[in-house]
Parts: C-alpha cells; structure tokens; sequence
C-alpha cells in the first residue's frame, strides 16, 4: 500500500481521501464526502484473504522484486541466449511486433526491435505471459482483448491479434545477495532483514494491489475527484512534452488518474465501513505538525493516517498459509 504513501510517477500515489468524520475543524480537508459511496464503487471482499507464501504467483512476484532490486545496484551481467532460446519470466525479449484490429493495422499497435522485459506489465494483459515459452527466431500470434477501461476508446474492449517476432532473448545473470547488498539497497542490517522487509511489502502488494483494488469495480468515477486526479499527474507530466506526444502524455494521465481514482474510493469505502478512522485521531494527526504547517502538509498527514489505517485492517483480516 506504499502507493497510496507518496506520490510516484510510475504508479499511483497516496489517496486524498477522508473518512465520515464530523466538521469539528474547518480546516480539517475534505474527499469524496458523499453519502453513499455504492454509487461509484463496487468493492471486493476485503475480509479473509488467502495468502499463500510459497504459491508460484508470490514466489515469482518475491523473485522478480529481488532481481530488480539487484538490478538497480547493477548486480548482474547480460547474456544474449544461443538462437532457439525459450523466453523465461524475467528475460528481455526483442520483438518486432504488430497489432490489427479487424485485420488492420492500429496507430501505436506496431514496432520494431523492441526491447520488452517480461513480467515487467508494460503491455496489456496477455502480451508479455503469451509470449513466454517462445523461442528466439519463432513468430507467435497473440489473441487478445484490450481493457474496457482502455484510453483509447477505439481500442477499449476490443479484440485484436499481435503478430511477434522474438528476435533476441537477453537473459540477466545476477549476482549473490549478501548484508553488503542489503545495507546499499536500503540500508538495512543484514540480508535476513532485508528478505523480511521486501516478503512484508509483496504481501500488502498482493493483498491490496491484486485482490483488493484489482477485485473491485468501479460503477462510475466522481467527476471532481477524477480531474483533480489528472489535474494533478497533467502538473507532473507537463515537463515531458519535448520527449512525448501531447496524445502520449494525455493517455497516461488518464490511466493514472482512473487508477488513482479507483484506490482512493475503495479506500475510502473501507475506512468510512469500517469506521477506522475518527476525529479524534485526524485532529491528533494534525496537532503533531508544526504550528505554521501548510495545507498540504495537513492533507499528507491525514492520508498517510488513513492509509495506515487501512492496511493494517486489511493485512490484519488476511489468512496466511504456509508462513
């Protein structure tokens, strides 16, 4: 839940977001403060769920957050693989690729030697899975669906075929984790605590993430709340716009800002059920800060509060097999 803790442009960030609490404090900030939530967002089972800590899908999600891990310190060595090399998870694939709608070729949908890392979730669900097991030199055909939630509304639900070509695997070769590591990566003690700390967040990554926030569905998102969403990554990206198309950065702003959206209502929906979060604790929160705290330090404190909250409820109602 460390997406909703602080603002990261690869991801969504910390829900604004309040609880049903009173109005003791004009200055107390304010979101999606409507009576009945169910009109926005349908919310999946958040009671009870079955964690599975030695289940492939978490030991691949573990290693893959390893491999990265030793990858931004460059603990690794690249090796091109021998033609005829089946794709592995993990494994960076250059592809020629091409993708038809109805048997015609889409804007954006083709590209040539490109270099895609598999499990990395760059493309849309299906892509990077279908093409594991692939050989370098094989073309593949892949029947997909894009979301219906998808920015393009030309594309959003609609079933397409991509023509890959794989024409390299580069396989990295990392490099053994040692206390050393650990203490560079971030500064823990030893590479005991380090695997706790990092099997910890791929657990609330799991349980929020995927089950939770991926489960649930939203009915229609709040206007309001929406634009400020993209209001806000609009700020962030406007700094690109000499690197990226305007329709580039407008796609990925809208993406963001749904995905933002769509955490801070389940959120919110839990919190608010819940009853997690009272004034009392809001105003303690706010008494913490400096005497000339500005509001958004306020509005940061009272998020983070919440998104506390929230997680430890959530982690706190979750069955853990194999622990």
């Amino acid at each position: 839940m460390k997406k909703i803790v602080a603002a990261i442009l690869s991801v969504c960030v910390i829900l604004p977001l309040v609880c049903s609490c009173g109005r003791s404090n004009p200055k107390q900030p304010q979101y999606y403060d409507y009576a009945d939530l169910s009109q926005y967002i349908t919310v999946a089972n958040y009671k009870g769920i079955k964690v599975d800590l030695k289940s492939d899908e978490f030991v691949s999600a573990l290693t893959l957050r390893y491999n990265n891990d030793l990858k931004s310190l460059n603990m690794y060595d690249k090796q091109i693989m021998p033609q005829g090399t089946a794709i592995q998870n993990g494994d960076t694939a250059q592809i020629d690729y091409e993708g038809k709608l109805n048997g015609v070729a889409f804007e954006g949908g083709t590209a040539k030697n490109y270099s895609l890392e598999i499990g990395s979730g760059t493309f849309i669900d299906g892509f990077e899975s279908g093409l594991i097991g692939v050989k370098s030199g094989e073309t593949v055909d892949l029947n997909l669906t894009f979301p219906a939630n998808y920015q393009s509304t030309e594309l959003a639900g609609k079933a397409v075929v991509f023509t890959v070509t794989v024409n390299k695997v580069v396989r990295f070769v990392y490099k053994e984790m040692t206390d050393t590591f650990a203490r560079e990566i971030g500064n823990y003690n030893n590479l005991e605590e380090y695997k706790a700390a990092v099997q910890q967040e791929e657990i609330e990554n799991y349980v929020w993430a995927k089950q939770i926030v991926g489960n649930s569905t939203v009915v229609k998102y709040p206007e309001t709340e929406l634009q400020k969403n993209k209001d806000y990554f609009s700020s962030i990206l406007s700094q690109y716009t000499q690197i990226y198309s305007q329709d580039t950065i407008n796609s990925i702003v809208e993406e963001r800002a749904k995905s933002l959206t769509k955490e801070e209502l389940v959120a919110t929906y839990i919190a608010r059920k819940e009853k997690l979060v009272s004034d009392e604790d809001i105003q303690k929160e706010i008494d913490n800060l400096a005497a000339n705290h500005t509001e958004k330090q306020e509005k940061d404190a009272i998020n983070s509060l919440i998104a506390r909250k929230v997680n430890e409820y959530v982690l706190a109602q979750a069955e853990y097999i194999n622990k």
